[in-house]
């Protein structure tokens, strides 16, 4: 293989360049080179080995290569250094690349970034636009690249400077709701991208292969037909759970994997309920109150309701004012709410009950506001909390009372990044000729064997040159080989302290 049919192009962490790197044997090797790819363009880790004293690539570098096909350099694969970069080596060491993706959620969305409810992909065209000047030109923009992903997406009211990675990941979860499976990502030309996962299939017949399918051994020492979600933790210490059984728990078993919920993810939607007004004397036994002033669900139910729209506001000269939310499936209340003068009492109470007597107080004064986790059938209240006949001020106004439950449809999606069990056939299937990154595709067939393709994997050898090869079933960590995800990896121990720690 010619020298220059491959080559380097790197970026200081600031964007300065590109310098280009010519493959030159005296410090970087071809043997072992593996560059993978998702079948959409996004990097998984990329390994390379290399003298750091003749190459001067420094940490965080970006390191883009590309192939010679034909007269046309072809970028194949970008990425940044994440291990690697001693200028003072001189016997070789492994440099580690990974996506630019990461980038991402190193950067902060502009103050009040707002959009409103959208097509989706308008909406990631507008915050990757806003993120473009903290990336140094390290990540390139084409509105193409963005296009319509099938869905809306819910209106942002204030990013708070939030990291765009954390919003890309929501609008993915938003896709899982609709059945879209979105990937997002860095391509190997440098450009942003969020589309629909391929679907497309390549067949491939033996006069294909550079040499037959290496079937691999199918792996089972860490299987999981079922993720069992810890959600929140209760006011006495008891955790809100859901559990996510995969259909192969049927044939395997189950083989549960606890992890606790990404506070960035949220699963949250609304529950129906029923409000009441009520109002009582000394001592508060509660009566509704007639008439019933009205009650804006609409706008209590608001996730972007503001605290100068309330929704409720009830007065009395001479009594206590209680407003009740009962919600047999709810099992979270958002709050806002507050008194004139006497303060307010958030609570819970069995259904139906008249008084106040055993109610749970978990905040008193001028101003409630949060989320609360309430015992599972109680009705939830909110009421002045103290009474006084030389403070007639009786004003209870509220502005959020907001029951929610879990979303297990999205958790129930979420799960599959999880599920982990023997691969059905695993294969390794390398190609005689070159697939340009555009050309990859989601499946391969070979004969009666169709498999979704896990990774597509660009190699150079000394021995052969360049060489790609299409991954099914591998048995590779999946945050090595799919860095969109939107679930990131968590080991053993830190899943343990996560659920220990929390509180």
């Amino acid at each position: 293989m010619s020298p220059l049919q491959w080559r380097l192009q790197a970026w200081t962490p600031t964007g300065a360049g590109p310098r280009i790197i010519e493959r030159d044997g005296s410090y970087i090797r071809s043997d072992g080179l593996r560059l993978p790819l998702k079948p959409e363009g996004e990097a998984g880790e990329g390994r390379f080995r290399a003298k750091g004293a003749g190459i001067l690539l420094p940490p965080l570098s970006a390191v883009q290569f590309e192939y010679l096909n034909g007269a046309t350099w072809t970028p194949i694969y970008y990425g940044q250094v994440r291990i690697g970069g001693n200028s003072r080596d001189l016997y070789g060491e492994d440099y580690v690349l990974r996506s630019l993706s990461l980038r991402l959620g190193a950067v902060t969305l502009s103050p009040a970034f707002t959009t409103p409810e959208q097509p989706a992909h308008l909406t990631v065209r507008a915050l990757i636009q806003d993120a473009l000047p903290s990336l140094n030109g390290l990540i390139l923009y084409n509105e193409a690249r963005c296009p319509d992903l099938g869905f809306n997406c819910r209106a942002v009211k204030n990013a708070h400077q939030q990291n765009p990675l954390a919003l890309l990941e929501q609008i993915a979860q938003d896709g899982l709701k609709y059945g879209v499976n979105v990937r997002f990502g860095v391509g190997p030309d440098r450009t942003f991208f969020c589309v629909v996962a391929k679907a497309d299939t390549l067949a491939l017949t033996d006069a294909d292969l550079s040499a037959p399918p290496v079937f691999k051994a199918p792996v089972a020492e860490t299987p999981c037909t079922a993720v069992l979600w810890y959600v929140a933790k209760r006011p006495n210490g008891s955790w809100l759970t859901h559990e996510s059984i995969s259909p192969d728990a049927a044939t395997l078993g189950k083989w549960v994997k606890p992890i606790s919920l990404d506070p960035t993810i949220n699963v949250w939607e609304a529950a129906p309920g029923t409000y009441t007004v009520l109002t009582a004397g000394f001592p508060p036994v509660f009566s509704p109150k007639a008439p019933q002033p009205g009650v804006d669900a609409a706008k209590l139910t608001d996730q972007a309701q503001g605290v100068n729209d309330p929704a409720v506001v009830l007065n009395d000269s001479a009594n206590f004012l209680m407003l009740q939310l009962e919600s047999p499936s709810m099992q979270r209340v958002v709050v806002t709410g507050s008194s004139a003068r006497n303060g307010t009492l958030l609570g819970f109470k069995d259904a139906g009950a008249t008084t106040i007597l055993g109610g749970n107080e978990l905040a008193r004064g001028s101003v409630i506001q949060g989320t609360f986790l309430p015992p599972a059938g109680e009705a939830v209240f909110l009421m002045n909390a103290l009474h006084s006949s030389t403070d007639p001020d009786q004003t209870l106004t509220v502005q959020e009372f907001r029951p929610e439950r879990i979303n297990t449809t999205l958790l129930d999606a979420l799960a599959a990044f999880h599920y982990s069990v023997p691969a059905s056939d695993p294969a390794d299937l390398t190609l005689k000729t070159f697939h340009p990154p555009a050309a990859l595709t989601g499946q391969v067939s070979y004969g009666t064997y169709t498999r979704p393709v896990d990774a597509w994997e660009y190699r150079i050898t000394g021995n052969r040159g360049l060489e790609l090869a299409a991954l099914t079933g591998q048995a590779e960590d999946p945050a090595a080989l799919a860095q969109a995800s939107l679930i990131k990896a968590r080991d053993g121990k830190a899943t343990i302290q996560a659920l220990t720690a929390q509180t």
